[in-house]
């Protein structure tokens, strides 16, 4: 009996340990088969790295090249623009100039228009004072001369024959004048 017990209990621990060996055997498949997974997963992912780095080398020879192509056209036309700024500075230097020209001449003109306006405010001064001198000569000889002809209509009313005679002498001597003028034409 206690063989038979002690086969039992190693028959039993058999049993346990079959379990035992059928259930790691059940975990190490399980394992085996996670880990195909895990290395399928790193594979793919390695791949996906390898491309991704193959891209990233891609794009950085793209980039390379067009930061090379975009470097020739900033020098083309840092070349380009040499000129037009040559041209620029030019035309700036050039209005400059014809600013300070304009205003030299705009100055000399203020200056030259303010002579003249003083000219002519002195030439007009003197004017009017010698239309005023002529004015008053004028009215000093239009006082004479009213004062004249009062005193020839008072001797004229004294002297109607004097008058009368006069103005026969006048005619005849208009008349000789004309029949003068006649001979002379017709010499």
């Amino acid at each position: 009996e206690a063989a038979a017990k002690a086969f039992q209990e190693v028959a039993s621990e058999e049993q346990d340990l079959e379990s035992a060996n059928s259930a790691a055997v059940d975990r190490t498949a399980a394992l085996a088969e996670e880990m195909l997974r895990m290395e399928a997963q790193l594979t793919g992912i390695v791949e996906q790295l390898r491309l991704a780095e193959a891209r990233e080398a891609d794009v950085a020879a793209s980039m390379h090249d067009q930061e090379a192509t975009l470097q020739e056209e900033l020098s083309e036309l840092q070349q380009a623009s040499q000129p037009m700024q040559t041209e620029a500075a030019r035309h700036r230097d050039r209005r400059q100039t014809d600013v300070k020209t304009a205003r030299h001449q705009a100055r000399n003109s203020v200056v030259s228009q303010e002579e003249r306006r003083m000219h002519l405010s002195v030439a007009h001064e003197q004017d009017q004072a010698s239309w005023g001198q002529k004015l008053r000569q004028s009215e000093g000889k239009i006082g004479r001369l009213e004062g004249e002809i009062q005193q020839a209509r008072a001797d004229l009313r004294e002297h109607p024959a004097k008058v009368l005679a006069f103005e026969e002498e006048v005619e005849r001597l208009l008349r000789e004048a004309e029949e003068a003028e006649r001979l002379v034409e017709e010499a």
